[in-house]
């Protein structure tokens, strides 16, 4: 009877561990986080990988005038995938995530996010994210319009009043 009372404490115990017996090291805890909240480096670089891979084509639309919308297409695929492949092996940009929230988060903080995270509100959180992040974007981009605007009209003035001012 104490033998199976003792075996159903490990079990209920060893139930309570989100992970494998092994500890997991700080690279496998940023790893799960990454796959859990889609930030992972490769995804972080996606506007990168964009942004070089229009340049590029855009380079070699220009450099020869008989490539047709369809050629120019295919090289933007090659150039986009290839640029995929690349980050997927480069060691230093999966490092790089590492060493980027090792300055923010302790091993324990990244333990208790990864719950956080599975739990429903967790999921919430994640799933809406992108749609705050994208209103947000959308409003601050209205109030900086209206602010590049008010200096035109404010802050230019005064500025070239003080510049006239300090010569006289």
């Amino acid at each position: 009877m104490k033998r199976h009372a003792l075996l159903l404490v490990s079990l209920l115990l060893a139930s309570n561990f989100s992970f494998s017996a092994k500890d997991p090291t700080y690279e496998e805890l940023v790893d799960r986080l990454a796959v859990i909240g889609g930030s992972s480096a490769t995804e972080m670089a996606e506007p990168f990988v964009r942004l070089l891979s229009e340049g590029v084509v855009q380079h070699i639309a220009k450099s020869d005038p008989r490539l047709t919308p369809r050629h120019i297409q295919m090289v933007g695929d090659e150039v986009a995938l290839f640029m995929h492949e690349q980050m997927l092996i480069n060691k230093e940009l999966r490092q790089l995530q590492y060493d980027a929230y090792k300055q923010y988060f302790s091993k324990q903080e990244l333990l208790e996010l990864i719950e956080f995270y599975e739990t429903p509100l967790g999921k919430k959180l994640l799933s809406d994210l992108p749609f705050i992040m994208q209103y947000m974007q959308t409003g601050v981009d209205k109030v900086f319009r209206s602010i590049v605007e008010n200096m035109k009209q404010d802050l230019i003035p005064r500025i070239n009043q003080r510049i006239i001012g300090s010569e006289e």
